[in-house]
């Protein structure tokens, strides 16, 4: 699926940071190009941490929602994985959730009610 904009709009959001069902999270990651070629995952935490949407989480698309048994990076973890995953962020099965990200990829999704 292609997307030609942002999911929700900055007013939309603005509109939304104090519903309780809503749980936001920046999922930057950057791609640093290694000299012998290849890339290295850095995670974006610490632009996060300098400064975010208040409110926001943070989640590490490399180390926390991937599967990182697999030889290929960025696989998604199983569906019971990434479940587990997500609780073990607090993050209610029938919450909104938005993720954000300033590489020039990124994946967002809403949660079901939304």
């Amino acid at each position: 699926m292609k997307l030609d904009g942002p999911l929700v709009s900055t007013d939309w959001l603005a509109q939304h940071l104090a519903d309780p069902r809503l749980r936001l999270f920046d999922a930057t990651i950057f791609l640093r190009h290694k000299p012998e070629g290849g890339y290295l995952p850095d995670s974006g935490r610490a632009q996060w941490q300098v400064e975010h949407i208040p409110g926001a989480g943070f989640l590490d698309v490399y180390q926390e929602l991937s599967d990182t048994t697999r030889e290929v990076s960025f696989m998604m973890p199983a569906p019971r994985d990434f479940a587990a995953r997500m609780a073990a962020l607090s993050h209610p099965p029938c919450a909104r959730q938005l993720e954000r990200a300033t590489a020039p990829r990124h994946v967002g999704r809403q949660g079901r009610d939304a």
